[in-house]
């Protein structure tokens, strides 16, 4: 194998790894933005599944 042809072999890698990752960061992006919506709005629906606040003081020292 040639040098250009080794060093073009290595670019070519290295954009589809780079694609394959923003593909990856994208998904990752778009589930947890499904899954904000559908918390907000599944509390929303269900109010007393939301727990109560602890209001307990601890007095540990």
């Amino acid at each position: 194998m040639e040098l250009d042809e080794l060093s073009g072999r290595i670019a070519e890698i290295q954009s589809r790894d780079e694609r394959h990752r923003v593909s990856v960061v994208t998904a990752g992006l778009s589930l947890m933005l499904v899954l904000v919506i559908w918390a907000i709005w599944y509390f929303q629906n269900n109010p007393e599944q939301i727990p109560a606040p602890q209001t307990k003081v601890s007095t540990s020292r």
